[in-house]
């Protein structure tokens, strides 16, 4: 089977207070890369770039920035569920994380899987606060959370009223900095968090076959989304909110691999490279890996 690949880039930087995330995709297309994939024998198109319409410069910081999120997940989810239609399979390059909002609706829009659909969550971070508990009020900490139906209304209700996801198939690995009220959040709705200590423990590989398990499980089909502030600083320096005692490439893009053969995977995302804070392109080279590790073929 010959795979179709639509790279969506999604410029969005005002979730976060270091908004040049938003250059992460045109650094990304400006990379031999996608020429590499067709050589490889995928068909390959950059299908868009989502750029944000913030006239006023609203700051993120400030829930003020919400109507510049909705706005962009809006657009950006209708691009991935066309995507879908044109039976393609999307990978959209962030921007920072709040972008998973419209990336997700969108899939599973298209899927009709609202409560069934599976997502493996890698980050540093659990994105799960509300309006409530955030300590920063950036958008980039929320996502997770508006997709399970936690949050303000306009975004939790993008295309659809209903919840996009059920807790019970979604799972975070590499957690290692959160704060109280989103730990509170997703205990109480019983998700799987595996932090990064637990990983050190058993392995990337045996945790990340056990959220294949529970991503796939009564569900529609599942997606990957992936911060790369998952990875130590050493190995991805240009990302907003870097994190220590990181994720190491080695350990990580082999239980990768060939997931792209998977029938139930759906649609993959990468998000928060910050190309200003980068050295050497390490980060942007360590995101091209990533990618090419997904779409190994057996």
């Amino acid at each position: 089977m010959t795979h179709i690949l639509h790279f969506i880039g999604a410029a969005l930087g005002c979730g976060t207070k270091k908004p040049e995330t938003l250059e992460g995709p045109e650094a990304l297309y400006h990379t031999p890369f996608l020429k590499q994939l067709n050589n490889l024998g995928y068909v390959t198109s950059w299908e868009d770039t989502i750029v944000e319409h913030n006239p006023n410069k609203i700051q993120a910081g400030t829930l003020e920035s919400l109507s510049v999120v909705h706005d962009f997940n809006h657009r950006l989810a209708h691009t991935v569920d066309d995507s879908l239609e044109q039976s393609a399979f999307p990978i959209v390059i962030g921007g920072d994380h709040s972008v998973a909002i419209g990336t997700w609706s969108g899939v599973i829009h298209h899927l009709n899987a609202e409560g069934e659909f599976g997502l493996i969550w890698l980050d540093a971070h659990m994105d799960s606060h509300t309006p409530q508990t955030t300590p920063s009020n950036c958008i980039h900490g929320m996502p997770l959370a508006t997709l399970l139906g936690h949050g303000e209304e306009e975004l939790t209700h993008l295309i659809s009223p209903k919840a996009k996801l059920n807790p019970k198939h979604v799972v975070l690995i590499g957690v290692r900095s959160f704060e109280e009220g989103e730990q509170k959040l997703l205990e109480n709705l019983n998700v799987r968090i595996m932090f990064q200590k637990e990983v050190h423990q058993r392995g990337f590989q045996a945790c990340f076959d056990e959220a294949l398990e529970i991503a796939q499980k009564g569900t529609k089909g599942f997606g990957v989304t992936l911060d790369l502030d998952m990875f130590d600083p050493r190995f991805a320096p240009g990302v907003g909110v870097p994190e220590t005692d990181g994720a190491l490439p080695t350990e990580t893009l082999p239980a990768l691999q060939g997931l792209i053969q998977n029938p139930n995977f759906k649609a993959f995302e990468v998000v928060e490279l910050n190309p200003t804070l980068d050295r050497d392109d390490i980060t942007l080279t360590l995101l091209q890996d990533i990618i090419a590790s997904v779409l190994q073929k057996s």
